[in-house]
């Protein structure tokens, strides 16, 4: 039950962090990730849009992918309109602030030590992760969404609440299916445990388990049907998903630093956790072997169905969970000391701070991404409604903007065999970037943006004649042939073309 004290100090974190994170990470709404959501939305309204478009084409083809549920959602709330979808994004980052909140709470009673908890996890933890991967995400996508009825999860868990945690674990669950298996394995496996080590009751966490699996069951059994490898390219697969997102996979691709962090937190929360809470002890054991048995299984052995399960996603629990550690030995460790009285000041400074770095953080993007969408609101009033486009790897504003359909896009990607293997393909065709430069540790997007300056007459006349494109954009100091292509529209950077 919310009492209104415990709605006060919900209101007053919100208040407190949501205005900095949002001033801080900004928020995006027609690009990025979201080139896999927008586009989709508006051809659910309008059918006629992108009817060549290959991401949306392959999307039609199947019932169920891993999307499905989060469009579904944005769809039924009218999130096609750019003030919804940013109301959708607010509510969800406020109630996984809440969740973050409630969990720290937990542990840690000094207000001041759990504000630094969340503000370590919000503005620290993206630069030191292992994988890249983040509790937040600055737009309206299934991993916000997944992550937030995840933290919600965890918290019943941990206030012995069962059926609302197998709930909130099956909204994850349908949002990002990653995400709600990964907490699945996690907890229940952490649960049950415990219950064999102290012979506990445990008959309400089978039953919650029980629940969890005769509701996500038929929807994993499906979607692994949809993703299974046509027989002759299955050992590709890892390869390409190497190359696209070798990043978020494997952990060759993490930085050193981050994962010398990564091992000290660990340390620090498996030392803290023993005496103190044996289920989250074994939280990070069982997370932990599984991580280990994970990078082999990629590393060495090049396992496709191990790479799928996507481990590197799981230490940002971990990371959050060492922090709430390091919180609380603080609190325990100096409660007879009279440190605490700075901690208001230091808060303050550290606000400060932060809101210093946002106004003076410098995005070199922000100037190319105004240009992007100038040059998707063109051709979507002077290009026909079927027009075909190539355009920039690092494009990912023009497709919503413009409303035209897309011959290839980097970012846009669905983690099946069938998209990925002529995904890849065309990828390499006209940017001219393969898995060597990745395990090379080219800059992908630097190398493609170089080579797609310099495409051939040869691929401008295969992806004419042969793939029926209308319209290239390239880079405004890009090679180019009269013969073949026209000039039709130009802004400081870029050039739009029509093929003759």
């Amino acid at each position: 039950m919310i009492t209104k004290v415990k709605l006060l100090d919900h209101l007053k974190i919100v208040f407190l962090i949501y205005p900095l994170v949002l001033l801080y990470w900004n928020y995006i709404g027609d690009g990025n990730d979201l080139i896999e959501i927008l586009p989709t939305l508006k051809q659910w309204n309008q059918p006629e849009l992108y009817p060549k478009d290959f991401f949306l084409n392959y999307i039609k083809s199947i019932p169920l992918h891993e999307r499905t549920v989060s469009l579904l959602f944005l769809s039924s709330l009218g999130a096609k309109t750019p003030w919804i979808m940013f109301l959708i994004h607010a509510l969800f980052t406020c109630f996984l602030i809440i969740g973050v909140y409630n969990v720290v709470k937990l542990f840690i009673s000094h207000n001041w030590i759990v504000v630094w908890v969340l503000i370590a996890l919000f503005f620290v933890c993206p630069y030191t992760s292992v994988g890249n991967n983040e509790i937040y995400y600055n737009m309206p996508v299934a991993s916000l969404f997944a992550k937030t009825f995840g933290v919600w999860a965890i918290y019943f868990l941990l206030s012995n609440q069962f059926y609302w945690f197998a709930i909130c674990l099956i909204a994850s669950s349908y949002f990002h299916p990653i995400v709600g298996l990964q907490l699945s394995i996690l907890w229940f496996g952490s649960k049950l445990i415990h219950h064999l080590k102290t012979k506990s009751k445990a008959k309400i966490i089978y039953k919650s388990f029980l629940l969890y699996s005769i509701v996500t069951f038929p929807f994993y059994l499906i979607l692994l049907y949809y993703t299974q490898a046509p027989h002759a390219h299955d050992h590709f697969l890892f390869d390409i998903l190497e190359f696209r997102i070798g990043h978020h996979f494997l952990i060759e691709y993490c930085g050193i630093l981050d994962i010398l962090i990564y091992i000290v937190l660990v340390a620090f929360g498996l030392w803290y956790w023993n005496p103190k809470h044996k289920v989250l002890f074994y939280f990070y054991l069982l997370q932990g072997i599984l991580l280990i048995l994970y990078c082999i299984g990629t590393t060495v052995f090049h396992s496709e169905f191990i790479l799928k399960f996507q481990w590197l996603k799981s230490t940002i629990w971990i990371e959050w969970f060492s922090l709430i550690s390091i919180g609380a030995w603080i609190e325990n460790y100096y409660s007879k000391k009279h440190y605490f009285r700075f901690l208001p000041g230091l808060t303050v400074g550290l606000y400060s701070i932060i809101i210093i770095m946002a106004f003076f953080k410098f995005n070199a993007n922000n100037p190319r991404i105004t240009e992007e969408r100038l040059l998707g609101l063109w051709a979507k009033e002077h290009t026909p409604i079927d027009a075909l486009f190539v355009v920039p790897p690092d494009f990912t504003y023009f497709k919503t903007n413009s409303e035209r359909s897309g011959w290839v896009d980097f970012k846009a990607i669905a983690h099946h065999p069938q998209y990925l293997f002529p995904w890849y393909d065309r990828i390499h065709r006209i940017y001219n970037i393969d898995l060597s430069d990745r395990r090379n540790h080219i800059d992908l997007q630097n190398k493609a943006n170089n080579q797609f300056k310099k495409i051939s007459d040869e691929t401008l006349l295969y992806l004419n004649k042969n793939q029926m494109v209308d319209f290239i954009i390239l880079p405004i100091d890009a090679d180019w042939h009269t013969e073949v292509l026209e000039v039709v529209y130009s802004t400081k950077n870029y050039r739009i073309f029509r093929f003759i």
